[in-house]
């Protein structure tokens, strides 16, 4: 079969639904080309038309996965575009990251991960951050006796300072920043690690501490 053949068939095709189903009269006849019948010319535009459209790109069709993959990059990009122009504190904008739709790949424990986004937002089960609530009054260390934080956890605090120095080693990190650690592929290994060994900024590791703090203050 022509692809000129093809084509009538589908008219046909079409014409005999619509007849079926609107109950209308359509008469389909052919005319010759070039002759200034209106609706013949009409359909010359439009076919010069879409030849015109069809140079003017690389394929001759759009697929789904193409479209779908254009609108995550214009949502991606106005999502990134709108999370640049929020404020941030100060802590958290330190680490300069974006917006992205691919979820980190690594298995993690629950308690782990949760763990980790605490200390990156400085929001969780350490001084610094609950001695805004009822119950704590002060935001120091019990063995260091300095401020509390993230920074202090895993960069400097005594308690964890064999498990820092042996994970240091192992993954022979150069440069020791919350920056580096939280923003590296690296970094966040080691912190993984380090979470793990070491328990900060959990439940467990918050009971433990408070006990230690309740045995302190009956010693005295």
């Amino acid at each position: 079969m022509k692809a000129e053949q093809h084509h009538v068939l589908a008219i046909e095709n079409w014409v005999a639904k619509i007849k079926a189903k609107h109950q209308i009269d359509i008469h389909v006849s052919w005319v010759p080309g070039h002759m200034n019948i209106t609706g013949n010319e009409l359909a010359d535009q439009a076919a010069k038309k879409e030849t015109e459209m069809q140079q003017s790109i690389s394929e001759k069709y759009v697929s789904f996965s193409y479209i779908k993959r254009k609108i995550k990059e214009s949502a991606l990009s106005e999502w990134q575009e709108e999370y640049i122009k929020t404020n941030k504190g100060k802590f958290y904008s330190q680490f300069e990251c974006l917006p992205k739709w691919k979820a980190y790949k690594k298995t993690v424990k629950k308690k782990i991960w949760s763990a980790f986004m605490q200390l990156k937002m400085g929001h969780g089960y350490f001084k610094s951050y609950l001695v805004r609530l009822p119950g704590y009054s002060t935001d120091r260390c019990l063995v260091c006796g300095t401020r509390e934080d993230s920074e202090h956890l895993i960069l400097h605090c005594k308690v964890t300072h064999a498990v820092r120095e042996e994970l240091k080693q192992e993954y022979n990190i150069k440069e020791f920043s919350l920056k580096n650690l939280f923003s590296t592929k690296i970094g966040q290994e080691f912190l993984f690690k380090f979470l793990e060994k070491t328990q900060i900024s959990t439940k467990n590791w918050l009971f433990q501490q408070a006990s230690l703090n309740s045995d302190e203050e009956d010693e005295e």
